[in-house]
C-alpha cells in the first residue's frame, strides 16, 4: 500500500498542499486507523471477557473494570494505539534502506526487534516455567506478550515471502494452465491488497492453531495432574482422626498395597520412600514416558530382588498364653516379644526380666489370633550397671549369656521355635546344642534375636531420582535412612519423578521393602496405603479416600481454568471466522481494484468463466499462502504454550511438568474445515453473471 500512499501524496502536492499538511494528513490517517482498531478490539475483547467471566462464575463487569477499564488497562490501550500509529506512519513514509538487492523497511526492523526481544527473553529465562514459579528472572506480563511478538514477526515474514513465492509460481506455471499463470503474475505485479490479506490470514490462522493447542495442553495438563496426584482411581490412607490401620478398615476388595514413608540420604537430601509390588508397577497411573529413559516394565524388573523376599517368622499354635523359659548368666535384662498379625500389624508384649542364673519362665498374652512370633528384643533395666563408653561418659550396659528353653503356647510346644534365628546389634547366637545368645546391650542400640531374613546382607534394588542417585557410591550402593533406620540399597534405575510424590523419591518392591524394614523395626514395613480401582459399598468411613475423579473435577471447576478453556475455544473459532472474512474482503478488493485489468482480459476475448477462474485462483493462492503461513506460525506459537500455561495457573510449578499436546485429529479437522469453507466462499463470491464484469469495467472506464 506504500505505492497508493505515494500517489496520493504526489496528487496533494500537485494540488497545492504544503509538505507539513501532507505529513499531518498522513499521520492523522494512520492514527485514525490505529485508534479505531484499538478501540474496536478493546471493546470486543472486554465484552468477551465479561461473558467468559460470568460463565466461569465471576462478576463480569467487575473483571472488566478492574482490568481493561482500570488506569493500567487504559494506559495499555493508549500505548497500543500510539505504537500502531507510529508503526503505520513509518511504514508509509519512511524510505526503505537498501542492503544489497534487498530493501529494509521499518516493518522489517520492527519484526527483527520482536524476534530479538523474544530471543533475549529465552536466553535470560524469562519464559522458563521454573523461573516463573520461583519469581526470578521472568514475569507473566512478558510471557503473555510473546505470542503477539511472534505473530507480528511471522506476519512481516509472510509479507517478505509473498512476492518471491508468487514470482516463482508464475515461472513454474509457464507450462501449466494460463489462468494460474495470469493469477500469480497479476498478484506479483500489484501485491498490495494480496499482501494485506495474506498477512491477516497468517496471523488469524496462526492464532487459531495456537488457541487449539493451548486448550489441548491445558486439558491434558489437568488430566495428568489428577492422575499424578492419585496413581489409582482411589487412594486409601489412614484417617488420623480415627487411627484405624488401613488394612483393618478395608473390606478386602482387591487393591494394591503400598508402603509410604519418608527418609533421607547421608548428604541430607530428603525423599519419599514407596514400596510398590514390582508386578503392579507397570500399571501405575500418572506415569509418563518422559519420567525415565527406560520403560516402566523394564524398571519393574529392575527392582525385583531375584530371590524370595517374603518376611520370615515363627508360626504359633492356637492359643493365647505365650511361655518362654530362659536362663541368664550375666546382667539381668528385660525381654519383649514381637508378634505379627495376619494383616501385617505388629504388637510388642513385655515378657518380663531375667534373674541371674535362675531359670525363669517369661510369659505374655498373644495379641492376635493367628499371630506369628517375629523377634525377641532385649532391653536394659533400671538396675543395670553403668560403664565407660568410648569417652562419652558412663552409660548403662548389660552383658551375659541367655539360654532359651522350649517355647510353648497354652502348654503346646512351638515346633522349630528358633530355627535359623540370629542376633543383631549386640546379640550373637552361640553355636552348639540348644539356643544360647550372647548379648552386650547399650543404650544407643536396639538388640534383637530374630529369624534370618532373606534380605540380610543384600542391598535391595531401588529406583531413585537423580538427586538421590548422585549420593550413591561408585558401585551404586547407598545407605538410606528411613524413619531413623538405615538400610542398604542399590540404585537399579533412575526416574526424574514418580506419581504421587512431589520431590525426590525412592521406589522399591513392596515385599522386599516390608521384609527389610520389619526386620529393622517391627511394624515399619506395614502397608499404610492402598491403590484401588473401586470402593466397597458402602465406602469405609474410618479411612481417608482420595478420588482421582474428584481431583480432576476440582481442577476443572476452578474459575480461572474454566475461563481460560472457554476463552481459548472462542478465540480459535473467532480467529478462523476472521480468516474467512479476510479472504472475502480480499476477493471484494480484487473485484473493485482490478476492474481495469479485468476489462483488459475481457476485451482480449477472455470469457466470463475464465475471468471467474482468474479471480478464484487469485483468492485461492492468497488463501493457500495464508494457510501454510498460519500453520507455521501456529507451530512456533505452540512451542511457547508450556510457559504460558504456567502463567495461566497463577505461576505455580506444574507437577508433573506440562507436556505439549497437539491433537493432529482436531487440528486436521480445523484446517480442513477452513480450507473447505474457504473454497466454497471463494466460488460463491466470484459467481457473477456473464456481463457483470463488463459493466464493472464500463463503470471503471
Amino acid at each position: 500500500l506504500r505505492r497508493d500512499a505515494g500517489e496520493a501524496r504526489r496528487r496533494l502536492l500537485w494540488a497545492g498542499a504544503t509538505r507539513w499538511q501532507v505529513e499531518l494528513g498522513t499521520l492523522a490517517e494512520t492514527a485514525t486507523v490505529a485508534l479505531a482498531g484499538t478501540i474496536a478490539g478493546w471493546c470486543v475483547g472486554g465484552g468477551v471477557a465479561a461473558f467468559v467471566a460470568r460463565a466461569a462464575g465471576s462478576p463480569g463487569w467487575a473483571v472488566v473494570t478492574h482490568s481493561l477499564l482500570s488506569a493500567t488497562g487504559l494506559a495499555a490501550a493508549a500505548g497500543t494505539a500510539a505504537a500502531a500509529a507510529v508503526l503505520l506512519y513509518l511504514t508509509v513514509r519512511a524510505p526503505g534502506l537498501r542492503v544489497g538487492r534487498l530493501a529494509v523497511t521499518p516493518l522489517d526492523v520492527a519484526a527483527l526487534a520482536a524476534v530479538a526481544i523474544v530471543g533475549v527473553g529465552y536466553a535470560r529465562g524469562s519464559v522458563d516455567t521454573t523461573s516463573l514459579a520461583g519469581g526470578g528472572g521472568g514475569t507473566g506480563a512478558f510471557v503473555l506478550l510473546v505470542p503477539a511478538l511472534v505473530t507480528f514477526a511471522a506476519a512481516i515474514t509472510a509479507v517478505r515471502l509473498l512476492l518471491p513465492t508468487l514470482r516463482a509460481l508464475g515461472r513454474i506455471g509457464r507450462r501449466g494452465p494460463l489462468s494460474l499463470r495470469l493469477a500469480s503474475l497479476s498478484l506479483a505485479r500489484n501485491p498490495g491488497g494480496a499482501t494485506v490479506a495474506a498477512t491477516f490470514l497468517v496471523a488469524s490462522l496462526g492464532l487459531a492453531i495456537f488457541a487449539v493447542t493451548y486448550r489441548g495442553t491445558l486439558l491434558r495438563g489437568q488430566t495428568d495432574e489428577a492422575a499424578y496426584a492419585a496413581p489409582a482411581p482411589f487412594v486409601v490412607d489412614e484417617n488420623l482422626a480415627e487411627l484405624v490401620p488401613v488394612l483393618h478398615g478395608w473390606s478386602g476388595r482387591p487393591a494394591t498395597p503400598v508402603i509410604r514413608l519418608s527418609g533421607n540420604v547421608p548428604a541430607g537430601t530428603g525423599f519419599s520412600f514407596l514400596g510398590i509390588p514390582s508386578t503392579a508397577l507397570p500399571s501405575t497411573g500418572g506415569w509418563r514416558s518422559d519420567f525415565s529413559s527406560e520403560p516402566l516394565g523394564q524398571l519393574s524388573q529392575a527392582i525385583d530382588p531375584g530371590y524370595p523376599a517374603r518376611f520370615r517368622s515363627t508360626a504359633l499354635p492356637a492359643g493365647s498364653d505365650f511361655e518362654l523359659p530362659v536362663t541368664d548368666t550375666g546382667t539381668d535384662v528385660g525381654v519383649r516379644a514381637f508378634f505379627r498379625s495376619p494383616l501385617g500389624d505388629f504388637d510388642s508384649v513385655n515378657l518380663g526380666a531375667t534373674h541371674g542364673a535362675t531359670r525363669v519362665v517369661l510369659r505374655g498374652r498373644i495379641p492376635y489370633t493367628g499371630a506369628t512370633l517375629t523377634s525377641l528384643q532385649l532391653y536394659l533395666l533400671n538396675s543395670n550397671r553403668f560403664a565407660s563408653n568410648g569417652g562419652t561418659g558412663t552409660q548403662p550396659t548389660a552383658r551375659g549369656l541367655l539360654r532359651l528353653g522350649a517355647t510353648s503356647v497354652d502348654g503346646h510346644p512351638v515346633a522349630g521355635a528358633f530355627t535359623n534365628w540370629i542376633g543383631t546389634a549386640g546379640a550373637v547366637r552361640r553355636p552348639g546344642s540348644g539356643v544360647t545368645v550372647a548379648y552386650s546391650l547399650e543404650s544407643d542400640q536396639t538388640t534383637t534375636f530374630r529369624p534370618q531374613e532373606p534380605t540380610d546382607g543384600f542391598a535391595i534394588p531401588v529406583l531413585a531420582t537423580p538427586a538421590i542417585a548422585a549420593a550413591a557410591g561408585a558401585d551404586g550402593t547407598i545407605a538410606l535412612a528411613i524413619e531413623g533406620d538405615v538400610i542398604k540399597a542399590h540404585i537399579a534405575g533412575i526416574v526424574t519423578r514418580f506419581p504421587s510424590v512431589d520431590g525426590d523419591a525412592v521406589i522399591a518392591d513392596r515385599q522386599t521393602a516390608e521384609t527389610v524394614l520389619d526386620a529393622a523395626t517391627p511394624g515399619l514395613g506395614t502397608t499404610n496405603e492402598l491403590w484401588a480401582e473401586s470402593l466397597p459399598s458402602p465406602p469405609p468411613a474410618s479411612l481417608t479416600i482420595t478420588s482421582r475423579a474428584k481431583i480432576l473435577a476440582g481442577l476443572r471447576a476452578d474459575p480461572l481454568a474454566r475461563g481460560a478453556l472457554t476463552t481459548l475455544a472462542a478465540t480459535a473459532a473467532l480467529a478462523l471466522a476472521l480468516a474467512l472474512v479476510g479472504l472475502l474482503l480480499g476477493i471484494d478488493g480484487d473485484r473493485r481494484d482490478e476492474r481495469g485489468e479485468l476489462f483488459d482480459l475481457e476485451a482480449q476475448g477472455a470469457a466470463p468463466s475464465t475471468i471467474r477462474t482468474h479471480l478464484r485462483l487469485r483468492a485461492l493462492l492468497v488463501g493457500g499462502f495464508g494457510l501454510l503461513g498460519g500453520i507455521a506460525t501456529g507451530a512456533v506459537l505452540s512451542a511457547l504454550v508450556l510457559s504460558l500455561v504456567a502463567v495461566t495457573a497463577s505461576s505455580a510449578r506444574p507437577e508433573p511438568p506440562l507436556r505439549l499436546v497437539a491433537d493432529p485429529g482436531l487440528l486436521g479437522v480445523a484446517v480442513g474445515a477452513y480450507a473447505l469453507i474457504a473454497i466454497v466462499l471463494v466460488f460463491v463470491a466470484t459467481r457473477l453473471p456473464g456481463r457483470a464484469l463488463e459493466r464493472s469495467a464500463e463503470a471503471y472506464a
